[in-house]
């Protein structure tokens, strides 16, 4: 299983709480505890420095409201993305100027930005090693009966003879 199947099978397993059975319910908060336990580590790989954060991002943060599409008050209008909730994207018709404001800030702020390029890109390459975890797998009959096909491929990293 590569780093990066994580994140699938964390959510997968998470879809699955309203589910009965004692064998099931157990290998599946077993299995969320091991899961959790990786991505935090992986998340905390992935989190930007306190500088970017504190000097970098809220400048890309004003420019993005800067260029954003605006509601009858003159307020950022926000919209909903899944996994991320509600964020201020840049308006389409501001892209360009957006654009060209952007690049003179990542040049202003060159080293903080190939900092962070170079620690998403090591992010990266992490999420696409393979990891070795011992998850609780669990057999045909362990299964529900009301299990759905989309379900059951969502966790199939823990089923036995697949």
């Amino acid at each position: 299983m590569k780093r990066l199947d994580l994140y699938k099978l964390k959510q997968a397993l998470e879809s699955l709480g309203n589910i009965e059975g004692v064998t099931f319910a157990y290998a599946i908060v077993k299995n969320l505890k091991l899961l959790e336990k990786e991505i935090e580590i992986l998340e905390e790989v992935r989190k930007p420095s306190e500088e970017y954060l504190e000097e970098f991002q809220p400048q890309v943060d004003e420019l993005v409201k800067k260029y954003s599409k605006k509601d009858e008050s003159g307020n950022p209008e926000q919209v909903q993305v899944p996994g991320q909730g509600s964020v201020i994207q840049v308006d389409p018709d501001n892209k360009i100027e957006f654009e060209k404001e952007f690049a003179v800030l990542e040049e202003e702020n060159r080293e903080l930005v190939d900092i962070r390029m170079k620690q998403l890109t090591s992010f990266n390459d992490l999420l696409q090693q393979d990891l070795e975890i011992e998850l609780v797998m669990l057999t045909k009959e362990d299964l529900p009966k009301d299990i759905k096909v989309v379900e059951l491929h969502g966790i199939s990293d823990i089923l036995e003879d697949i």
